[in-house]
Order: structure tokens, then sequence, then C-alpha cells
């Protein structure tokens, strides 16, 4: 009977379990009440779009991410994401534009070159990634993202039969 009890007990649990799961509201779905709740919140949206990044909800992160900026023009975090979702997207010449121009305000951020060379690395611009991840190495010698692209670029100048370093610029 003791068996048979237990059984019954273990089943119930289950279904409480689930009835409670199905209760509870997603993540996104807290994060889209809070954007509704404080439409005018930077935060919230650069929260949200940050979600649906995750969630490789791209064209809906560009939205929140644009509304954000627009709410505070400038806002590094907000901008520096939004180009990142470029880059997720392949649109690496919209992403390249965002980063340069986080640069121009920013130039001794070692990131946002190795961004820059991450850019021109995946456009197969290499002489412009390998100027890119040098000078983020230059900025902070400690940028793993950066060494990590620098040493693919190498194998893929090398595969390509491309020299390595390549030839300055004139």
């Amino acid at each position: 009977m003791a068996k048979k009890t237990s059984s019954v007990a273990l089943v119930a649990v289950i279904i409480l379990i689930g009835a409670l799961a199905g209760c509870q509201k997603s993540h996104i779905q807290v994060l889209q009440e809070q954007v509704k709740k404080n439409p005018n919140d930077v935060k919230a949206h650069t929260d949200l779009a940050y979600q649906l990044t995750e969630m490789k909800r791209y064209e809906e992160a560009i939205e929140h991410y644009d509304i954000a900026i627009s709410l505070r023009p400038g806002d590094f975090m907000a901008t520096n994401n939004k180009a990142h979702v470029y880059y997720e997207m392949g649109k690496y010449d919209k992403a390249l534009e965002i980063f340069m121009s986080l640069i121009k305000d920013d130039p001794k951020n070692s990131l946002l070159y190795s961004n820059v060379a991450m850019c021109f690395h995946n456009m197969k611009k290499y002489n412009d990634a390998y100027i890119g991840y040098m000078k983020a190495l230059e900025l902070n010698p400690k940028n793993g993202k950066a060494a990590d692209g620098f040493k693919i670029l190498e194998q893929d100048m090398k595969t390509e039969g491309l020299p390595f370093p390549p030839a300055p610029p004139k």
C-alpha cells in the first residue's frame, strides 16, 4: 500500500510542477512587460534587446537598441550591442560602421579595434584586419579576442596563399 501511495504522491507532484511551470512567465515576457510599463527606460529596452539577440531575433533586437539610442543618444552599450547584432547577422559593413564611430569617441578601447578587425577579417580585407588586430594588441597586449583573431587571420591568409604578415600599406 505504501508503494501505491508514494506513486500517487509522485504523480501529484509532477502535475503540480507542470501547472506551476505553465503559470510562470518567460523571461522575455517579463522584459516585454517592463518595456510596456516604462517605454522611456533605456535599460528596459537594452535588456529586452539583449535577450532578443540571445534568441536570434535580430531584427526585433535592433528595433529596441534603436529606441534605447533615441532615448539616450550616444549610449555606448546600446550602440555597441547593436553593432554586435549586425555582426551576428553577417552584416559586417553595418557593424564596422558602428564600431568605427565608437572608436572616434573612445580611441583607446582595445576591444573596439578587435571588433573592427573581426569585421574586416570576415569581409576578407585581411590587411585591414591585420592592422586592427595589431592596434588592439598595442593598446592591450592581454586582449585575448585580438590574440585569437590574429592567429586565425594568420591561418586564413596562409591557407589562401597570402603573405603573412601582409605588406605594409603604401
